[in-house]
């Protein structure tokens, strides 16, 4: 799930189909996760989409989304959060130039994790993780400790529970390149259904 966002009033409006952002939701999500799976919501600047960023891209912001317990509305809400004042996030320059805001119309993506991921596997890769660091360097325990949150966030990222979809990422805008990869997925014995 992508949509670039645009400035309007201050901020960034990342939802700018709300019928789709539904659609996709009933699709996609609704009804898909179980026992202890969230999803996983990340807003993205991608050089990309603008060429005036120094690098290729930048996680803005994620949030672990409980989609068990939401609905369309629920995750509108969860998207909007994204929606923030115009220059919150900065690049970070290779070069000694001042920092510069990255935030544009052209260079925000929102993405949504289709497989589903569990928590019980990410609190336990981020305590072995912040466990190691304890064990091996004593002197590091503040810096673990204050990084908690995001070492709980970077293994839930990995923590795929389950793989309800194949992940494709064709890099371009040709509807002919989108048709034919479409049409060698749907004669693909192995696939059930392309959506």
């Amino acid at each position: 799930m992508d949509g670039q966002a645009q400035a309007e009033g201050g901020k960034y409006v990342v939802v700018w189909n709300e019928e789709m952002v539904r659609k996709s939701f009933d699709l996609f999500l609704k009804g898909r996760y179980e026992g202890d799976e969230l999803g996983l919501v990340m807003l993205f600047a991608r050089r990309k989409y603008d060429p005036n960023m120094e690098s290729s891209e930048a996680m803005l912001c994620r949030h672990a989304f409980n989609v068990q317990d939401a609905d369309a509305d629920g995750f509108l809400r969860e998207l909007r959060r994204f929606e923030v004042p115009l220059g919150t996030f900065t690049e970070r320059p290779k070069t000694n130039k001042p920092k510069k805001p990255i935030m544009t119309s052209k260079a925000t993506v929102a993405y949504m994790t289709l497989n589903p991921k569990s928590t019980r596997l990410a609190w336990l890769e981020a305590n072995q993780k912040l466990m190691t660091v304890l064990v091996k360097d004593p002197a590091q325990a503040l810096r673990a400790f204050r990084s908690c949150r995001s070492t709980l966030d970077s293994s839930l990222h990995t923590a795929t529970s389950r793989r309800l979809f194949m992940d494709i990422d064709v890099d371009s805008k040709d509807l002919e390149v989108l048709l034919s990869v479409l049409q060698v997925l749907q004669q693909e014995k192995s696939m059930d259904s392309i959506v």
